[in-house]
């Protein structure tokens, strides 16, 4: 279907129901942009490397085991 084809079909709806497309295709454009950006910020392997310290004694076997 070419656009000019689609803009025919949307125009030959009444007016609420063109309203209603019109809201669809902003939530479409809303949804691809929100998407896009949590693509940019994914997590990545080894980010939090050394913001995590861990006690020296951390194997050792507690005196109540």
């Amino acid at each position: 279907m070419t656009s000019k084809q689609l803009i025919n079909k949307i125009e030959s709806l009444p007016i609420v129901l063109q309203q209603q497309v019109e809201n669809f295709v902003e939530f479409l454009i809303y949804k691809t942009t929100v998407l896009n950006k949590r693509s940019i910020g994914k997590r990545k392997s080894g980010s939090m490397k050394g913001m995590i310290k861990m006690s020296d004694d951390f194997d050792k076997t507690s005196d109540d085991f």
